[in-house]
């Protein structure tokens, strides 16, 4: 939320700072100002104490004609880093995807690739930028883990949860203890994170900023459940922020979707059974087990400012998974959030307000000079809050 409050606060000082500028005589027009700008994040990872940020994009455009945007498939890992930047009608920048082996966080985790893309770009006036960030898997094993130490005070419980599991995981896994001494050396969870995509775009005479995290599964054991299903599957749809700002009436409005959470079970106790998680809920399955995890699934909010500049926030999903081993592994998944403001152009204002900044031309003039430095603050803490 801080970064869509910065820009929106970079607008208002540009305009304000037109107010008070002199050089163009009184009646003279004032020109539009609006900007936009959206963010999604697809994984917070915590594990061992370990933490890594995963599928991350922002994207902002101004009515200076700057639009610019990044992405990036782990934070801090440059192979899989893109920007792109441009000033200036019918410029335009594609940083086409680019992966890299994740870094590794903890011996318990096989990560897959981590990618990203970014395209800024400036057509007959109207500019948009659009960044994508992924993580194309991620698989734990817990062989790494003191699981076996945690057995024998839950064997009761466990029993209870689970009965007598059917052969899943090698032919000589039949009881629940045989199960659980076999996941020292077999995948014991996975997990399918999705990606996030931002992108901000003018046309039709809106200014259009949208967050998108997309659908994650995570799976607990999963072969070890029934006809080899996972015991826990944890099915996470998007969350999409949104904000949109009418250049003619100089309205803004703002919504998001929260994402939807699934918990299926396929256990000899429960059966096949789907539990949904409603947003605001916090449910926990496999209780007493060292497989005991957390689903709390936030809600979204919707902002409207006094100077009538809008912000939407998509929460995300916070699953503590395996608490029962060595502290678990704790995911969020799937933020988004997404900001929109500007007013119009006023014809014949009696306040005198020099020309906006533009490419090429006429030089630029103190205000433009306002508001590049603040663009170009808020460009690098945005860069700097990727790291």
């Amino acid at each position: 939320m801080r970064l869509v409050r910065r820009l929106i606060a970079v607008v208002g000082v540009v305009a304000l700072a037109g107010s008070f500028a002199g050089g163009v005589p009184a009646g003279a027009d004032t020109p539009e100002v609006y900007a936009g700008s959206a963010l999604g994040r697809a994984l917070n990872l915590s594990v061992l104490g370990q933490k890594a940020t995963f599928g991350v994009s922002t994207a902002k455009i101004d009515s200076t004609l700057q639009a610019a945007s990044s992405g990036a498939g782990q934070v801090l890992v440059l192979g899989s880093t893109t920007q792109a930047k441009v000033s200036g009608d019918n410029t335009g920048q594609e940083a086409p995807q680019a992966c890299a082996a994740a870094v590794p966080v903890a011996p318990v985790l096989n990560l897959g690739l981590v990618c990203s893309a970014s395209t800024a770009e400036v057509a007959n006036g109207l500019p948009r930028a659009v960044a994508e960030g992924s993580l194309a898997k991620l698989d734990v094993t817990a062989n790494a883990l003191p699981i076996n130490t945690v057995i024998a005070p839950v064997q009761g419980a466990l029993e209870g949860v689970f009965g007598t599991l059917p052969s899943a995981l090698k032919p000589a896994t039949d009881t629940v203890s045989d199960l659980l001494k076999a996941l020292g050396t077999t995948q014991t969870l996975a997990a399918r994170v999705g990606h996030s995509r931002s992108e901000v775009s003018t046309e039709s005479g809106v200014v259009t900023a949208t967050g998108v995290a997309e659908a994650a599964q995570v799976d607990i054991l999963p072969v070890g459940g029934l006809l080899k299903n996972p015991v826990a599957s944890i099915i996470v749809g998007s969350a999409k922020a949104t904000a949109v700002y009418n250049r003619a009436s100089g309205a803004a409005t703002a919504a998001f979707n929260p994402a939807i959470v699934t918990v299926r079970l396929s256990t000899p106790v429960t059966g096949n059974v789907d539990i949904p998680v409603a947003p605001g809920q916090t449910v926990t399955i496999l209780q007493g087990t060292p497989l005991e995890s957390t689903i709390t699934l936030a809600d979204g909010s919707v902002t409207k400012n006094p100077d009538g500049s809008v912000s939407s926030v998509a929460d995300g999903v916070k699953l503590e998974l395996l608490k029962g081993v060595n502290g678990g592994i704790i995911l969020e998944l799937a933020h988004a959030e997404a900001g929109a403001a500007g007013s119009p152009a006023v014809q014949g204002s009696i306040v005198d307000v020099p020309e906006l900044p533009r490419t090429g031309g006429t030089p630029w003039i103190p205000v433009a000079g306002i508001g590049a430095v603040g663009l170009a603050v808020l460009a690098r803490r945005v860069v700097l809050s990727l790291h």
